[in-house]
């Protein structure tokens, strides 16, 4: 298996470096792995960010909060937009992918009132448009239903194929925190 994790090579792993990116690509390309799975970054995201740097009318990031947050939001959006062309490109050569984020606070299970006003990478326009394109699968799960001590709401977006595992594996009870 291969991993990109930045913790363990900052220039090799770091997926915001072109150089790093077309290597990736390239990979898919050649079919070199049978599955992908990819946990795009999600602090720029978080519904614990007061105040919140992006909004629905701004996803990229509010122009307000540029002259603080501009360069991190910067290197989140090229991640992102990664993201989506990783799945694409999967997808081009049909190979199986999963990408996985916490959850929208605006509708199923994760639904959150105070919070539904915050953006999640499934609202991202690079998102959005990608599951109009391409068929896909998705599950919303807790983590507390797996044992964890903290209910973090989670989505799995994954090729259309792997639904019956979705279903099977990442289905459990719903949460029973308080």
């Amino acid at each position: 298996s291969t991993t990109y994790e930045i913790l363990e090579d900052p220039i090799g792993q770091d997926c915001s470096r072109i150089e790093v990116q077309r290597r990736i690509l390239h990979n898919i390309a050649e079919r070199a792995w049978d599955f992908v799975l990819v946990e795009t970054p999600c602090s720029s995201l978080c519904i614990a960010l007061e105040p919140s740097i992006r909004s629905f009318d701004e996803p990229h990031g509010k122009e307000a909060m540029r002259s603080t947050w501009g360069k991190y939001l910067d290197k989140s959006n090229v991640l992102i937009e990664f993201s989506a062309r990783v799945v694409r490109a999967c997808h081009a050569v049909d190979v199986d992918w999963m990408v996985e984020n916490p959850s929208s606070r605006r509708h199923g299970i994760a639904a959150w009132q105070a919070k539904a006003d915050r953006i999640s990478l499934w609202d991202m326009p690079e998102f959005t448009s990608l599951c109009a394109d391409i068929p896909t699968a998705s599950t919303t799960f807790a983590q507390c239903a797996f044992g964890s001590p903290f209910q973090k709401y989670t989505t799995v977006l994954a090729s259309a194929s792997t639904s019956d595992a979705l279903a099977a594996y990442l289905s459990p009870p719903s949460c029973t925190c308080r």
